[in-house]
């Protein structure tokens, strides 16, 4: 398995552990995965690269310009092909009953149910 099979692996496994069960195998599934995802953000990646004109390569700075600009559209095309791929087909499951019966406190107290009255005019 890839790396990007594996990183869509684990974090299905530790943020949709219902969807993650439901998969029969596991292991087939993120591996055909992350070949297309590879596929994807290698398109993604040449797409965003190729988009600006690119700098003289024959200078030192020009080769390290492209070589940033290259690097940074690897990146970006990473992020939205997961995003697309993987995050929005696997939300984060959130149940607050299950939080509740876990023994979870929120840090900060609910402050949904407070009147939002306007503030009285001190200066009259």
């Amino acid at each position: 398995m890839d790396p990007y099979g594996q990183r869509a692996m684990s974090y299905v496994r530790e943020n949709c552990p219902r969807q993650y069960a439901a998969i029969p195998d596991p292991v087939s599934f993120f591996s055909e995965l992350g070949e297309e995802l590879r596929a994807a953000v290698t398109a993604a990646a040449e797409t965003m690269a190729n988009a600006p004109g690119p700098p003289d390569p024959t200078t030192p700075e020009g080769w390290v310009e492209r070589l940033g600009q290259a690097n940074m559209a690897a990146l970006m095309a990473e992020e939205r092909v997961f995003s697309e791929m993987v995050w929005t087909a696997f939300p984060p499951e959130t149940d607050s009953e299950e939080d509740e019966e876990a023994g979870w406190n929120p840090l900060l107290p609910d402050l949904s149910a407070i009147d939002r009255e306007e503030p009285e005019d001190r200066h009259t």
